[in-house]
């Protein structure tokens, strides 16, 4: 079986930022963060709670498979701006990534989508798969935060091995 590398730089913006699937690349990234009504946003009100929203979608006829390896302890992390311009880590929305942690891919069916969605703090009604357990959060006082993710993602659509690297800053302010 021979593997082909394909690596695909996606540039970092503000918001929600994409990755445009081509011939080469049918795979879809999207990253942002969501309101309480779901819609994406990067303006809060004090104590309105958001989730962050982090995406892969396939838009191939084929099973696409992909490694979780690229989660690491910064996903997901917020940071607050200081008064002297510097970030400082503030926490992330969960404790452990996997309940049930496999050195397996995951597989993403055929035109579907594989998403990693979470609340900055618990809700009742929603629950967090893949994530074992969140975090006890507190809402977020005023200020302006940043989250983001910076990652090698490896997928696999039949014998084909496509990296995209994915580099994309959410800042966002809670008033």
């Amino acid at each position: 079986m021979v593997l082909v590398g394909i690596v695909i730089f996606i540039s970092m913006t503000m918001g929600c930022a994409e990755s445009d699937p081509t011939p080469n690349n049918p795979i879809n990234i999207r990253f942002q963060l969501l309101n309480e009504n779901g819609d994406p946003s990067i303006m809060f009100k004090e104590g309105e709670n958001f989730r962050f929203s982090f995406i892969l979608s396939n838009f191939s006829e084929d099973y696409v498979r992909f490694s979780p390896s690229f989660i690491d302890d910064d996903f997901f992390m917020v940071y607050r701006l200081e008064d002297l311009g510097n970030y400082i880590p503030i926490s992330k929305p969960y404790h452990n990534i996997f309940c049930e942690f496999s050195l397996n891919q995951f597989l993403i069916s055929p035109k579907g989508e594989f998403r990693f969605e979470i609340p900055w703090s618990p809700e009742e009604n929603f629950c967090c798969p893949p994530f074992c357990k969140t975090s006890n959060n507190l809402p977020l006082p005023v200020g302006i935060y940043k989250t983001s993710i910076n990652q090698t993602i490896e997928f696999t659509i039949e014998e084909k091995v496509i990296f995209l690297n994915y580099d994309h800053l959410i800042e966002f302010e809670i008033f």
